[in-house]
């Protein structure tokens, strides 16, 4: 639920474990552009930031590849007035390093 000022902030810590946080790259991340990072224990002043009217109810869908549970992706939707379209936000696409053959 989003309280007064109209904003909430949060990560996700996984079983009770500080060392074990889903966060944002970035600090008080609106948009879902920027990527999610951890698990891992440095996500200090790393926050997600929704915004809405005081009261308002949001839900949080957290998932979890059983194959990959390092790419995580989140959700959040707007479940009260006025609805919106759900916010997104997913790790950073991995780069695969390619070995040169000769």
């Amino acid at each position: 639920q989003i309280r007064y000022p109209e904003f909430e902030e949060f990560q996700i810590i996984l079983d009770h474990n500080w060392s074990q946080v889903i966060h944002p790259s970035r600090p008080r991340a609106e948009d879902g552009s920027v990527p999610l990072v951890g698990p891992d224990a440095a996500g200090t002043g790393l926050n997600f930031l929704i915004r809405g009217p005081a009261e308002n109810a949001v839900r949080l869908l957290l998932r979890l590849a059983p194959a990959s549970p390092s790419s995580p992706e989140l959700q959040v939707v707007n479940v009260t007035y006025p609805r919106t379209e759900p916010k997104i936000w997913r790790t950073a696409p991995q780069e695969v390093p390619v070995a040169a053959s000769g």
